[in-house]
């Protein structure tokens, strides 16, 4: 970087090497703002594929788990059911035992009361029916209890066959939607991986992005190299910059960039403006342009922007 005058850098500008530099940079400037779009793009699409993969894993595995506690609860209802019908066989063994004692006792009443029929004299009867009655009064009242408990035991009997029919008729309904969980399971999962598969695919094409991108850079460091080198100035991100020659504390500089918001005036690309070394672009100045070199700024400037729209 060394000091020149006005005139010379206005000179270096308009020169034909001056113009096809800022025109190679102009057009690697341009493709490094659609590599940047292209990769905000894809990295936005990447993303959103790994967001849709990972919830539908997750929806996977919340169906997964449903069918799991079902496949447990078929397990529970099967064994309820073998552990009800094991017991209603044993109830219906107690039942019938004791109908065979409740019908035991019938009969032994039958007999009793027949017995004292037997007797044709009324007065025997009485006597005889005044004698067995204690005994007659206890097997009643075994066969009353002995029935009550009957009816409990067959009662007990249909409320363990209704429990393992009712254990039996829900397996097979609930075993139906496990195996639709099931499917949907497999569904989900495949549906997950092709979200996965996607999200890879942009990986590859974002890395390839970004080596364009590192390309990009590497031509405009090299570019901006070559500028400190043939231009006498000192190439940063946005701006050429000069020291004046006749001035410690002013520097010349061209914008390559148009920007109409960031800086205190609105700067367009390739225009001379000048700035104070300590504040540098903090505050810009337009450079007064004379008559003639205005109007062949403006012819440049035309044959310039001629030459982008053809690129």
């Amino acid at each position: 970087m060394e000091r020149l005058d006005l005139p010379a850098i206005r000179s270096l500008v308009q020169t034909e090497q001056f113009g096809s530099w800022f025109a190679e940079f102009s057009g690697l400037q341009a493709r490094r703002a659609m590599l940047e779009d292209e990769l905000k793009e894809l990295r936005l699409k990447r993303r959103r594929m790994l967001f849709e993969g990972d919830y539908w894993r997750e929806e996977a595995d919340d169906v997964l788990l449903e069918s799991s506690r079902l496949r447990a609860k078929i397990e529970n209802l099967q064994a309820d059911a073998a552990r009800a019908e094991a017991e209603a066989y044993r109830v219906l063994m107690r039942y019938e035992n004791k109908r065979a004692e409740v019908t035991e006792l019938w009969e032994k009443i039958g007999v009793v009361e027949l017995r004292v029929d037997d007797y044709q004299d009324e007065a025997t009867r009485n006597r005889i029916q005044r004698k067995i009655q204690p005994e007659l009064n206890r097997l009643r009242d075994a066969y009353r209890d002995g029935s009550e408990a009957k009816e409990q035991l067959w009662e007990e009997h249909e409320k363990l066959w209704i429990r393992s029919a009712e254990a039996s008729l829900t397996t097979p309904e609930v075993t139906t939607r496990v195996t639709r969980l099931e499917n949907q399971y497999a569904e989900l999962v495949s549906q997950a991986g092709e979200y996965r598969s996607q999200a890879e695919a942009l990986s590859a094409q974002v890395e390839e992005a970004n080596e364009d991108l590192g390309s990009v850079d590497k031509a405009l460091d090299a570019l901006k190299a070559s500028a400190n080198e043939h231009f006498n100035c000192l190439c940063h991100r946005e701006f050429l910059y000069w020291l004046a020659g006749d001035n410690r504390n002013l520097v010349y500089l061209v914008p390559l960039i148009d920007n109409r918001n960031d800086y205190n005036i609105e700067v367009r690309a390739r225009l001379l403006y000048q700035c104070g070394a300590e504040e540098g672009v903090a505050h810009l100045e337009p450079v007064p342009v004379e008559n003639d070199d205005a109007e062949d700024m403006s012819r440049l400037r035309e044959i310039f922007e001629g030459l982008v729209e053809a690129l």
